[in-house]
């Protein structure tokens, strides 16, 4: 196994996940561990050899206790897996940049669209563009529908850029959320970014869920 799969073969299980959030609030001693996590001492020792041979963490002296030991986290092992989640999906880059946490499940819905056109798939449009969905862009003439868009997907030029400002969510019944973005965009066929405001009308009546409606607006 590689190291990101070494590491996720020791995060699968829940006892190994409730040591690794405990230590994330500093270092504990085996009994320290047992107690936090409900288990017994022999039985958290075990889960703990497991994550120290996967080097997940790693076990120091305390000092001033010539016999003490303790348990702290390897951030660096850690942060392969972190690096690897963030990697190079929009997906979780723009919950990641959002400014507003209601926003976080609408702007990974866009990413899985930024995603689509970065690598020519069109299966995320196919499922989550609502059949009569519209899309409307500066500039462009073009009616663009949900046919004409999952056809544009081999041939777009992939976002390198997407900078959130600011974002706001409202319900605009019970099943249509509207999402309004401020964004600096720009594909890589672009010299420039350009600011805008995206605004986009999810249906969450069906399973999967579906945009309804898109619309830049330039800031300017």
């Amino acid at each position: 196994m590689d190291g990101i799969d070494v590491v996720l073969s020791a995060l699968s299980d829940p006892t190994r996940r409730q040591v690794i959030e405990r230590l994330a609030d500093g270092p504990c001693r085996t009994n320290e561990l047992a107690e936090a996590v409900g288990v017994s001492v022999p039985a958290v020792s075990r889960h703990l050899r497991v994550l120290r041979e996967r080097d997940v963490v790693e076990r120091v002296d305390v000092e001033g206790d010539g016999r003490g030991r303790e348990y702290r986290l390897n951030p660096a092992s850690l942060s392969t897996v972190a690096t690897w989640l963030r990697g190079d999906y929009w997906t979780t880059q723009l919950p990641a940049a959002s400014p507003t946490p209601d926003a976080d499940e609408y702007l990974a819905r866009v990413g899985g669209f930024l995603d689509g056109f970065a690598h020519s798939d069109a299966s995320f449009f196919e499922r989550h563009l609502a059949a009569d969905a519209e899309l409307i862009f500066p500039g462009s003439s073009a009616r663009w529908d949900k046919a004409s868009t999952v056809a544009s997907v081999p041939g777009h030029a992939p976002y390198v850029e997407w900078n959130i400002s600011d974002t706001t969510v409202s319900a605009l019944g019970a099943h249509l959320v509207l999402v309004v973005a401020t964004v600096d965009v720009r594909t890589s066929a672009a010299a420039e970014t350009a600011s805008v405001v995206q605004s986009m009308i999810f249906d969450d009546e069906r399973d999967p869920w579906t945009l309804r409606f898109l619309q830049q607006t330039p800031t300017t």
